[in-house]
């Protein structure tokens, strides 16, 4: 089974999502990685940082992850394969090297509930993952805790090309879990489906058979409220989304912003599109 890579930071929000990491690598069996990045402060002056300082940063950040996996070791019982990887560099190379080489089920990314300074740093690296790695990102909001994975549901574009969808890491999510799956599309208002999505809504219909899928057309003015009301209705486990490679949030027409992410009180799994 691939591993899943859970990201921390040492904030709140990174150790829910680490805990998080921790029951959802347990229910499917799989090994989990902590994975940190100790990032060099940037000088700017001609005076390099002193050597003793960056030890200092790494052997801290080594520490803490050592607890963190002796507390996750204690809480699952010994039952679960746990690794520390702790790299210096910037968090969005060393995060897409680390994936190259072990090619994660998923890479799980903590949410905080604030503006901060900080939560803005964990924003932009979150959003840089989605936006170029090939690998399905799991955004934990803090308030979420680990239930399994029942109720998942699919955010799709029924106008994608043919082979736009990764179908083969979908089907690799629904096979660790067989939940009930749930697609989901959403129409501006006034606005009848057309043929085009008919013939798309077909075409999912043949690839997910197996898992019975569940269609829903929605008429709702904003594509975020209505994904929220959806998932609060029909109490989701998790939100699937596809952002391409060459628009950010393509399949919902650039109407979805990053509140899909940010705002959601239930954890969202991106999977790239080609």
């Amino acid at each position: 089974m691939k591993p899943i890579i859970a990201t921390t930071d040492f904030s709140a929000a990174s150790q829910n999502a680490v805990n998080y990491a921790a029951d959802l690598a347990s229910a499917i069996g799989c090994k989990l990685i902590l994975f940190h990045v100790v990032q060099v402060p940037v000088v700017v002056s001609d005076v390099p940082m002193p050597e003793p300082f960056y030890e200092d940063m790494l052997e801290s950040a080594k520490q803490d992850l050592k607890e963190i996996r002796e507390k996750l070791v204690m809480r699952n019982k010994g039952k679960l394969d746990i690794e520390i990887e702790i790299l210096p560099g910037s968090v969005s190379h060393e995060l897409n090297e680390i994936c190259d080489q072990l090619q994660p089920f998923a890479i799980v990314m903590g949410r905080g509930a604030g503006r901060s300074f900080e939560q803005l740093i964990i924003g932009s690296e979150t959003f840089y993952a989605i936006k170029h790695l090939n690998y399905p990102i799991l955004v934990v909001p803090e308030s979420a805790s680990f239930k399994g994975i029942k109720k998942i549901g699919l955010a799709c574009d029924l106008e994608a090309d043919e082979g736009s969808l990764p179908f083969a890491q979908l089907k690799e999510l629904l096979l660790a879990f067989n939940p009930t799956v749930d697609i989901i599309h959403i129409l501006p208002k006034e606005k009848a489906l057309e043929s085009g999505e008919v013939a798309e809504s077909i075409r999912l219909q043949n690839h997910l058979n197996v898992y019975r899928p569940n269609f829903h057309f929605l008429t709702k003015e904003k594509v975020d409220n209505g994904l929220s009301e959806f998932a609060k209705q029909h109490e989701l486990d998790l939100l699937v989304v596809f952002p391409r490679k060459h628009d950010f949030f393509g399949l919902f027409h650039k109407r979805v912003s990053r509140s899909v992410i940010l705002h959601h009180q239930l954890p969202v799994m991106t999977i790239r599109g080609e």
